[in-house]
Order: C-alpha cells, then structure tokens, then sequence
C-alpha cells in the first residue's frame, strides 16, 4: 500500500492537475529533500545530512564507538546555478570575486567523528521562504541565492548507547526591507532509545525574531518552539516517524500539529518515501512523496562506509489541497557528492 501511494504521488508531480495554482523548483541548495519526503517528521529520525536541521542530537554519519572519521560534501549543482546566473545577466566576463563565489558555493559540508562524538558545518542552505518570493520560476535559479541562505555548525555527543545530546548555531544571511544582514540562531536536542528500534527526539528551535518563520513554508518550525517525534523501524529498511510540531507555545502557528512520515529502502540503490500532514490555522492538506537513488556507501570503502545510506539523488514532491482541490506544489532536488 505504501509503495501504491508513493507511485501516486510520484506519477501526479508529472501529471499535475492544470488547477493548482503555483509551482515551485528548489533545486540549488536544500539538503533537508529527505525530511520533507516524509512530511517533515524527523525529529527522531538518526540519519546523516538531512537531521542537521531537525534535531542535531539524531545526526549520526558513523557508528560513535568507530574511530576518527573525516568526510567533505560537495554539491556541484550550487555552483553551476549560479555561474549560470552570472552569465545569463551580464555580457563582461565574470571577475574574479564571481568566480570566487562559484567555487566556494561546491563545498556543501564537512563532518568528523571521534568515539561518542560528531560534528561539523554545512554550508548555503536554503530556506524554502526564499522560493515563495522569488519571482524567476527558473528551475536552476541563482537569484538573491546568496543574500538568502545560511551556514550551521553542528555537534552531537554520545552520553550513553540510548542517550544523546545536540546543538546547533546557524548564520542566517538575509534580506530585510532591502538591506543584507546576518544573525545567529541555534538549536538543541536530545535522542533517547527507549526500545531498540524506537528513538524518541526533542528539538528547541530558535532563530533571530526578524526572521523567525524562514521555515514555515512546508516544514512548519516556528521560532522558540519545542518539537517532539517517534521514529520505529518494524523490518530492516524499513521505518515510520511521527512528529509534534510546537508543543510549547500555543500563540504561534503550527501548535500541536502532527507530521507523519514512512520511508522503505531496498538495499543500496533506491529509498522511496512518503508522508502527510495537515496545517492547524488553514486546514489546508500536504502529501508529500520522494525518492533517492545511489547510496553513497556503494563508492566507499568497508572501512568508511555511513551508518545511513546517504543517497547521492533525492527529489522530493510536495502538493496542497485545500477546498476540495490541488493547489500550491514544489518540487525539490539534492545532488551531494561525499568524499
């Protein structure tokens, strides 16, 4: 059945309905396409890239008795896109401070692992909220990319086999009333293993008050919140989440809201995925669907493979419906390359 719906939504992102109202492309620099997927419930989800922004306490690339581990991500779509852009809006040359920019967007992160410790940085990720106001519909679209996108170090530590603890501190670069400007933002979270295929995770989200919902649109985090989640894997590959979005604060949006989320792995090549959930204020529905392809322990050694399968392509589809019809849909897209 899972796989039936999966198809379905996968097959109505190609045949969508001629009545939805708008579509957008996010494609430069998002690597959270897993976790949108599955409807966004990843709160208790152990995985590598994509927890960063869900719970830095589930990040998990090696096994955390393993010894020291050191890895770089690249994403080569980031900085095509944008040496796309330069060219498509201007006859000169690029100088050299452009050329700077498209070499420095390829690095997407870095991770190192030591026993009972990770950490590291990811670099230009994308708020979704740069989408929603872009006016280019460009699929590949380098515009405000850099004046929109921030920066996350990020570090978990292993106090005991069930028990983790995690933070985050991000630099937001944004745009405000015309004008550039930077601020930090964090979060905190907590793993607890109660069962051996059950996680329950904790999430404090925190960012600067100016921007405080960057990542509302389709994610539903919302500043000072706490956020909870289950994740159980029944079967290996398999596995079923559900998160509570802002438990703490019932003045802000998306109060107690529930995001489900399924994914279903068969061995190294292919994840498929799907998830749903429904916005408290609007009532307006989201079924989301996604897949990945290639996991990245099939080019690594024995020695260095990831705990998570890490899929080299994600693409995720996403589609409201509200009023008996289909309306807002986006579709996502990730290129990563571990080394």
């Amino acid at each position: 059945m899972f796989k039936s719906f999966v198809l379905i939504i996968l097959i109505g992102g190609l045949f969508s309905p001629s009545y939805a109202q708008d579509k957008y492309f996010a494609t430069l620099d998002v690597s959270r396409i897993v976790p949108i997927s599955m409807g966004g419930a990843y709160v208790a989800v152990e995985d590598g890239i994509g927890s960063v922004a869900y719970n830095p306490a589930s990040v998990k690339f090696w096994a955390l008795k393993r010894g020291l581990r050191f890895s770089l991500i690249a994403n080569p779509v980031a900085s095509a896109g944008l040496l796309l852009y330069y060219k498509d809006h201007q006859t000169t040359p690029l100088t050299d401070h452009q050329w700077w920019n498209v070499a420095r967007t390829l690095l997407k992160g870095v991770v190192f692992s030591v026993p009972s410790f990770q950490a590291g940085i990811t670099f230009y990720e994308e708020p979704l909220k740069r989408y929603k106001e872009l006016s280019e519909k460009n699929i590949f679209s380098a515009k405000q990319f850099l004046s929109n996108h921030y920066e996350t170090a990020f570090m978990r530590i292993n106090l005991a086999d069930r028990f983790s603890l995690g933070g985050t501190l991000s630099y937001y670069t944004f745009e405000d009333s015309g004008n550039v400007k930077r601020q930090l933002g964090a979060s905190y979270g907590v793993l607890i293993k109660p069962a051996r295929n059950l996680n329950v995770g904790i999430m404090f989200y925190d960012v600067p008050d100016v921007i405080q919902n960057i990542r509302l649109p389709i994610e539903r985090l919302v500043d000072e919140t706490v956020n909870v989640g289950l994740s159980y894997r029944p079967f290996r590959g398999t596995m079923a989440s559900l998160d509570v979005r802002n438990i703490s604060e019932e003045t802000k949006p998306a109060s107690r809201e529930v995001h489900f989320g399924m994914e279903q792995q068969f061995g190294k090549i292919v994840g498929l995925r799907g998830g749903y959930f429904q916005e408290n204020e609007t009532h307006k529905k989201y079924f989301s669907a996604g897949i990945g392809l290639l996991s990245t322990n099939i080019f690594r050694p024995d020695n260095a493979k990831y705990d998570n399968a890490d899929y080299v392509f994600n693409y995720s589809y996403v589609i409201e419906r509200s009023d008996l019809k289909w309306k807002d849909q986006w579709h996502l897209f990730s290129f990563l390359v571990y080394f």
